[in-house]
């Protein structure tokens, strides 16, 4: 950098500074001037010092004058300077702007200000005497000009990305329409488009009036992967996404009432589903035939209905809430992997068949459990202990038939039926007391219980079934 000065008594002076190395030359009239060290030179028969530099101003000084070759930069030149530094932020809080407000207007704020900033750059450049910093200023603006325009494409793309995504998102899928019988109401009746849609989002309302229904087979056997169903759904009929093998993911909304029979079944990439505190009636099926391993119940469910979480194959546990008082035949049948339930205290009855399969190896049955029906724990092969409470009376048809495992059973002395093939194929039950009240014994209660040993009291017995005894190879005479 070089820079002139005309001078009454040396003429013409020309001082040059490397930008780089920093090295200081002068030169008097084109002359170079001898270098005495690195700020000093002689000039004629004066010597003269070069005092600061580009940056914070430079002054000769020969003798006792002093000549003022560069002014230190004032401070309006210094923020012209980092104005650059300004239109980095800009640019850099455009693309964040585009994620605080809505998509578009982020990037068009964003450019809109470092344009602002820009043109005022070059205007006050021209206010500029100091040269490092105009040259630093200009480098710094068509730098930080060529960013900004780059980061004003990128910001508008996001924007324009961000619109389609927010539209995809909250725009309601192209449906089918019909009105409740007797209300003002509308209900789902299918889809517009089934080749090309896969993410169903249902509105809350149509033309006005709440959406409060799917109707049965709504989206039988179509390609979609996903379904939101809105709070002011109330019913999902019978077999509204049978056969949907691609469906994913379903929220169920938290007012829901009623789930149809097979609503789900065939459904086999479902994997989970909440089940929400307001459902007061599950058909039959609802999910079979899914690949559900994760299953949550709100507190507030009092009823599991039957078969709903039947062939639930890939069930491992399942949390009930406290607020369940009742489960159904065939609530859990042929759930093959469950390997832990807790039943709550409070549950007064559990149905036919309603664990039939499961690998459970202990279950902690609750004090105010009052009926336990035929079969309920069938199959249970891994079961191998288990009291039940008091206040259950009556062990019914098949109730822990073919539980290989089990080793021990308590129930209360004052139990007044014991129905056939109950205990059946219990392999490992080496012991029973059969209560005073049972006057009746009914057919292969203990066939196939193989370690029953000792002597079992049947004097009090009225009738004795056929095989109830056969193959119990332990038992005393």
């Amino acid at each position: 950098m070089t820079v002139d000065y005309d001078s009454t008594v040396y003429g013409k002076i020309e001082y040059s500074e490397s930008f780089w190395s920093g090295k200081k030359t002068v030169k008097i009239n084109g002359v170079p001037a001898q270098k005495i060290s690195k700020n000093t030179f002689k000039i004629g028969e004066d010597i003269a010092f070069i005092k600061g530099n580009f940056i914070t101003g430079v002054s000769l000084i020969i003798g006792k004058n002093k000549i003022v070759l560069s002014n230190a930069p004032t401070w309006y030149e210094i923020f012209i300077c980092i104005l650059p530094l300004v239109f980095a932020i800009t640019w850099g809080n455009s693309i964040v702007l585009v994620n605080m407000l809505f998509p578009i207007l982020g990037g068009v704020v964003g450019g809109a200000l470092g344009g602002f900033f820009s043109v005022l750059a070059f205007v006050l450049m021209r206010k500029i005497k100091h040269v490092p910093l105009k040259l630093l200023a200009g480098f710094g603006t068509v730098a930080v000009n060529l960013l900004l325009s780059f980061a004003l494409a990128l910001a508008f793309i996001t924007g324009i990305n961000n619109c389609i995504g927010y539209l995809e998102e909250n725009m309601p899928t192209a449906l089918y329409y019909e009105k409740v019988p007797y209300g003002e109401e509308y209900q789902v009746v299918g889809l517009v488009d089934e080749e090309y849609t896969t993410d169903v989002r249902i509105p809350e309302t149509f033309e006005g009036l709440p959406v409060t229904a799917i109707k049965q087979g709504a989206f039988y056997d179509t390609d979609i992967t996903s379904v939101t169903i809105p709070d002011s759904v109330k019913a999902i009929g019978q077999k509204a996404f049978y056969g949907c093998s691609n469906l994913k993911t379903v929220h169920i909304g938290k007012n829901v009432v009623e789930i149809g029979s097979q609503a789900f079944d065939e459904c086999r990439k479902l994997e989970s589903f909440n089940l929400p505190a307001s459902v007061a009636f599950v058909g039959s099926n609802v999910f079979d035939g899914t690949n559900v391993n994760k299953v949550t119940i709100e507190n507030g469910v009092t009823t599991i209905y039957g078969g709903t979480f039947r062939n639930f194959l890939n069930l491992k546990s399942i949390t009930l809430p406290n607020s369940v008082k009742v489960i159904e035949e065939y609530a859990f049948d042929n759930c093959q992997n469950l390997e832990a339930i807790n039943i709550p205290e409070g549950v007064t009855y559990i149905g036919k068949y309603a664990l039939r399969n499961a690998v459970i190896t202990t279950i902690n049955l609750p004090n105010s459990l009052i009926t336990l029906e035929e079969g309920a724990f069938l199959g249970c092969n891994l079961l191998t202990e288990i009291n039940i409470p008091e206040g259950v009376k009556s062990i019914e048809d098949y109730l822990f038939k073919n539980c290989y495992q089990l080793t021990r059973v308590s129930f209360a002395s004052d139990v007044n039926y014991i129905g056939a093939n109950a205990f059946e194929g219990c392999r490992k039950l080496n012991s029973i007391t059969i209560p005073n009240n049972v006057n009746t014994i009914n057919n292969s209660v203990f066939s196939g219980c193989e370690a029953l040993s000792g002597v079992i009291d049947l004097r009090h017995v009225a009738l004795i079934g056929d095989g109830v005894f056969m193959n119990c190879t332990s038992l005393d005479g």
